[in-house]
């Protein structure tokens, strides 16, 4: 009887712990067949493909790139879902587009010149530095800090110890700004506070291997490179860096680092990883997500099979190292090459430009970082800049629900197309702004969060 009542206590248990195992992984699929997906408008060159990634990269048995193709619309659509207000430049004023009512105000006077500027990471205000001509054929610099309105809060002389360079944001409160060359520091920026009007020196002392000399003086968070000379990408605090690396003098073969500034140290080369091949001055540019955890970047993975030489990822790279593959696009019949990524405000999606071999195309592509889904809307744009063929990374609006593309067919030439992927909806709102690729993004347009009432 006693062993009766324990095989039957065993039993219990067994299927207790198997009912609590399933609860875990989730309820079971549904039966019924989900709805097919609609069919795309334009021919693709995507297919469910196998991966045959080398072991140093995680493989994935099936992968799937989505379509939902979104076609541009010749006006803006009456149920569109638009905010914000976008800033843009027509040499030499810049303008603020009021998304919602797409009336255009000029924020700068004809008087004045504008020089780089950009965007506060809240999208609140904007600092830019303009100059005019003084007296006795002098030049006037100053800086200025206007809101969403176009509204100057505070404008302030450019100082005799400031270089050329406003830089950027560092925070919703500090700029960086160059130290004039002609003084003797110990330290190549400055942090600026616009309100207070108090600074600090910030010194980037660096022994990264294979850093270009250029940086240790004029580190620059953008895509600011001349032929010759490599480029570097920091995060927003200036603590954490990524720059190419070449690994291969005879082949021009690149890889990353990335580089810890404040400690000096060498978190991670990619060189079993991920390697380009380039006889240009110009590299696949990364992106640091708004909070400065994450970097994401297009690579090639390395192969022993030079055959799949033409095809790059997208790879997240956290703070201290980590590496995620977020694409398997290796055995695509054809060349597929990944630029100008972009992270939403919110840190969920990144968008980015898939340019295929097979069609000449590149094509607007957003990866859920959630869910891994990569969805190809359809959307094609072009760069007419000869050694810069990347076209400019979209911009997010503030809601990280739109962006804006520039479709490119001449210098200052170019289209602004509106897409709003959760609606389905697209169409063009402006036409030849200014792109500087010698700046950076923040300094070609910016999307700011709508003023309060």
């Amino acid at each position: 009887m006693k062993k009766a009542v324990l095989l039957l206590f065993c039993v219990t248990l067994l299927l207790l712990a198997g009912c609590a195992a399933e609860d875990i992984q989730g309820p079971a699929a549904s039966s019924t067949p989900a709805p097919p997906s609609p069919t795309p408008s334009k021919t693709s060159f995507w297919r469910i493909v196998t991966s045959t990634i080398t072991p140093d990269v995680t493989p994935t048995p099936t992968y799937e790139v989505h379509q939902q193709c979104i076609e541009i619309s010749p006006e803006m659509p009456e149920n569109a879902e638009t905010s914000g207000v976008v800033v843009f430049r027509r040499k030499p004023d810049i303008f603020l587009l009021d998304m919602t009512t797409q009336q255009i105000i000029q924020a700068s006077s004809s008087e004045e010149t504008v020089s780089p500027w950009g965007v506060s990471p809240d999208r609140s205000l904007m600092a830019i530095k303009y100059f005019s001509d003084g007296e006795n054929n002098s030049t006037v610099y100053k800086l200025v800090i206007t809101d969403a309105n176009g509204q100057r809060l505070k404008t302030i002389p450019w100082k005799n110890d400031w270089g050329y360079s406003l830089l950027g944001w560092v925070d919703n409160q500090h700029l960086l700004l160059n130290v004039n060359s002609d003084l003797e520091k110990d330290f190549s920026l400055w942090k600026f506070n616009p309100f207070t009007e108090t600074q600090e020196g910030i010194k980037l002392q660096n022994t990264a291997p294979g850093w270009n000399d250029f940086f240790k003086t004029a580190p620059i968070s953008s895509t600011a490179f001349w032929p010759g000379r490599s480029t570097t990408w920091l995060d927003s605090g200036y603590t954490m860096a990524i720059y190419p690396r070449k690994i291969d003098e005879e082949n021009e073969r690149f890889t990353y680092n990335l580089w810890n500034i404040q400690e000096q140290r060498l978190v991670l080369s990619m060189d079993s990883m991920v390697n380009l091949i380039t006889g240009l001055p110009f590299f696949p540019e990364p992106a640091w997500s708004p909070n400065g955890s994450r970097v994401a970047l297009g690579g090639i993975v390395w192969r022993s099979d030079p055959s799949n030489a033409n095809i790059s990822e997208l790879f997240v790279i956290t703070r201290s190292g980590q590496v995620k593959q977020m694409t398997h696009l290796a055995n695509l019949d054809d060349g597929v090459t990944i630029s100008s990524p972009s992270w939403s405000p919110d840190g969920r999606f990144i968008a980015f430009y898939l340019y295929s071999d097979a069609n000449g195309n590149s094509d607007l592509a957003i990866l859920d970082t959630y869910t891994e889904k990569l969805t190809d809307y359809c959307i094609s744009v072009n760069s007419s800049m000869g050694i810069f063929p990347q076209p400019p990374a979209p911009l997010w609006s503030p809601d990280s629900k739109q962006l804006l593309l520039v479709d490119e067919y001449g210098y200052d030439q170019n289209s602004v197309i509106w897409v709003n992927p959760e609606q389905g909806l697209a169409t063009y709102i402006l036409e030849d702004i200014v792109v500087e690729y010698w700046y950076s993004p923040s300094e070609m347009w910016g999307w700011m969060a709508a003023p309060e009432e």
